[in-house]
């Protein structure tokens, strides 16, 4: 099905061929509010803010391709695959050759993922995730814990990368 609307009116709705899955296309999201617009035409904030959701949604669902373009032009485009390729594909290739495979099943929690090599800790690493039963989440306790488990091997300044996936049975635990 084609749905269009501008602002907050439904225009129009009609069957549509396309391939299977869902495509969603947003074009002058702000066109009626000048101001915002004004904005966005000096700035990369948002776009940079709408592909880390991408990441986030993406990596969590490496079974599912995924595409993303700004203004016309491919910035993902992530086919079907296993979590390492997934990674490697949103974060770049030069990842690739720094992932530790970090794989645990307790009768608590399944965590499993991939953690960089001490020797690529970054001072601003903005490559850090975390998700439970597939959803994105910060933790200071646990980023602290990951912290202690890398600090007599990498520099105080820097950071480590991690793509850490926990599966907790709610009625084992209260999530």
């Amino acid at each position: 099905i084609k749905m269009v609307m501008e602002g907050s009116r439904f225009i129009s709705q009609e069957p549509a061929v396309a391939p299977v899955g869902s495509q969603f296309t947003v074009r002058n999201l702000f066109f009626n509010v000048p101001a915002r617009r004004r904005v966005l035409d000096k700035s990369t904030t948002e776009h940079r803010h709408i592909a880390e959701e991408f990441r986030r949604v993406a990596m969590c669902n490496p079974d599912i391709s995924f595409a993303l373009y700004g203004d016309d032009a491919p910035v993902f485009n992530v086919p079907a695959s296993n979590l390492k390729q997934r990674i490697v594909g949103l974060i770049g290739k030069s990842v690739a050759a720094n992932l530790l495979e970090v794989n645990t099943d307790t009768t608590i929690v399944k965590i499993y993922g991939y953690t960089g090599r001490p020797a690529s800790a970054r001072q601003n690493n903005r490559d850090q995730y975390m998700f439970v039963n597939g959803r994105f989440f910060k933790s200071p306790y646990f980023h602290k814990a990951i912290m202690q488990g890398y600090e007599k091997l990498i520099p105080a300044t820097t950071q480590p990368s991690y793509f850490l996936f926990f599966e907790v049975d709610p009625d084992k635990v209260d999530v």
